[in-house]
């Protein structure tokens, strides 16, 4: 089914409509200041979790090799696990690929979803995006995560916060390569992320 992200997140469009002037020149400059781009999938990855329990994000340039089997979503995303991700220590994390548990809670029965997503989307909301090296949903999502981990130890609401990490994320730091899901056989085996060249295959 289709859903109207505008209607469904208005302030996605408002970030748009109070950006969209400063943002024309830096977007043409070079695709990693286009805010406006990578905020889609922000804004629809929040709006996800009024559907599900848990929440699998793929990009839409994703193409599916074969059905997935049940027990791999639970191999992926772990009852105590509220992030799975592809990190690349030295790159920004690859977020082509994510899964959110929107069940999980804190000491004080708070979703971390909601811990979580309130920080993330405000890198949108406040226009704080632009603070940041680089105006991706990576650079949002990276900021966010160390966030969470770096306080973890003394707030108590970031408990419960736990990621598990996929791949090789030393990948970038030991060889200067990026496509960290092209080699990693655990999504692997069932999807492939056609960045750049692969799209045209």
């Amino acid at each position: 089914f289709f859903l109207n992200l505008f209607h469904e997140q208005p302030e996605n469009k408002d970030f748009i409509n109070r950006n969209l002037k400063r943002q024309h020149e830096l977007a043409e400059s070079v695709y990693l200041l286009n805010a406006i781009r990578f905020s889609y999938k922000v804004f629809a990855q929040n709006d996800a979790r009024k559907y599900g329990d848990h929440i699998f994000y793929l990009d839409g340039d994703i193409s599916f090799i074969k059905t997935i089997p049940e027990n791999w979503y639970n191999a992926c995303l772990p009852e105590n696990v509220f992030l799975t991700l592809y990190e690349r220590l030295g790159h920004h994390t690859e977020a082509g690929f994510l899964a959110f548990n929107n069940k999980l809670k804190n000491c004080n029965n708070t979703k971390i979803s909601d811990i979580f997503f309130s920080i993330y989307l405000n890198f949108y909301n406040l226009d704080s995006i632009f603070s940041l090296p680089s105006f991706t949903d990576c650079h949002a999502l990276d900021a966010t995560r160390y966030r969470m981990l770096f306080l973890q130890p003394y707030v108590n609401e970031y408990n419960e916060y736990k990621e598990k990490k996929l791949g090789d994320s030393l990948c970038y730091v030991n060889r200067n390569f990026v496509d960290i899901m092209g080699e990693d056989r655990f999504t692997g085996e069932y999807f492939i992320h056609k960045k750049g060249n692969k799209k045209s295959n």
